[in-house]
């Protein structure tokens, strides 16, 4: 049985005053009722009992009475702390994962492809400015331009040019509006179909057409070739070695005048100044049936007249 920590008189086990001296016992728990049980994170440490000072005695005794229910001691809320409790530990930091290794404190850990990632976009950007800076240039300058390497061939035996004559067509349209003429042999009028005064050097060659209504078909023509002066010496190593001068006709100029059938080209009549013509340098024919013809006048190194005619209507 306990006893009071004042007068030292016997009391019951929970008697919290002395029923003798009244005096407060501080080594007496109350009953107190079953509370729910504290949440699991915020532990607070049971609220001590008040001390009161032995010199502030009790009051003397009073007159027996029945005790009173032991009162729950008031309990203050989970926030506030009782006074003169022990404060709660504080709170544990969080635990964070460690760093990888070789990471220093305060750096950003980069992923283990950021090597890669960066080396493909600088290449990218090295690819665009070529593109757009780079190529331009180099077009400018010519670095791409294709080199021509000439390659000497052996120089061949020199041999005497062969002469050769280009032959060429040309077709001359008639004249539209008829030029009335008068033939000095035959004092007769014609009408003038073509009339032309060419020099020819090289073989040039020309077509007249015309559709023959009036016959006859009148063609004359006046040539004049390319002269030769040569120069020789005569009766050499006699006591009459002299000097000669010579002019003559070049032997390869030469004229001709055809009338071919309009359709089957046949040749009709010709005439002109060498070749098979003989050397006569003037000359003139005549066609005297009705139809299409054609009229080629050809030449070499020679300027000939060519005048064309038809019956006057």
């Amino acid at each position: 049985m306990p006893f009071c920590i004042e007068c030292g008189k016997e009391i019951t086990s929970h008697q919290r005053y002395c029923e003798h001296c009244g005096a407060l016992q501080d080594h007496i728990e109350p009953d107190a009722p079953p509370q729910a049980p504290a949440p699991p994170k915020e532990q607070i440490s049971p609220p001590l009992p008040l001390q009161v000072p032995q010199s502030q005695a009790a009051p003397p005794q009073v007159p027996q009475s029945p005790p009173a229910p032991p009162q729950p001691a008031p309990s203050l809320p989970p926030e506030v702390p009782h006074p003169g409790a022990t404060p709660p530990p504080p709170p544990l930091p969080p635990v964070l994962p460690p760093a990888p290794p070789g990471l220093a404190k305060g750096k950003t850990a980069f992923p283990k492809n950021a090597g890669i990632i960066i080396g493909a976009a600088a290449v990218l950007v090295l690819v665009i400015a070529f593109y757009v800076y780079g190529l331009p240039l180099v077009q400018e300058t010519g670095l791409f331009h294709q080199r021509t390497t000439t390659v000497q061939t052996p120089s061949a035996v020199p041999t005497t040019p062969v002469p050769t004559v280009r032959v060429s067509f040309t077709t001359v349209p008639t004249t539209p509006a008829p030029v009335i003429v008068l033939d000095d042999r035959y004092e007769k009028t014609y009408v003038q179909v073509y009339a032309s005064n060419r020099t020819y050097t090289s073989g040039e060659r020309f077509e007249v057409p015309y559709d023959l209504t009036r016959p006859p078909l009148f063609i004359k023509f006046n040539v004049i070739p390319e002269m030769v002066n040569r120069t020789k010496l005569a009766d050499i190593g006699l006591s009459t070695e002299h000097t000669v001068y010579a002019v003559y006709p070049d032997p390869n100029s030469w004229f001709e005048i055809k009338v071919l059938k309009g359709t089957s080209r046949m040749v009709i009549d010709s005439n002109g100044f060498n070749k098979d013509y003989g050397g006569m340098t003037q000359g003139q024919f005549m066609v005297r049936e009705p139809g299409n013809y054609v009229v080629e006048i050809s030449g070499h190194l020679v300027t000939a007249y060519v005048q064309i005619m038809a019956g006057s209507p």
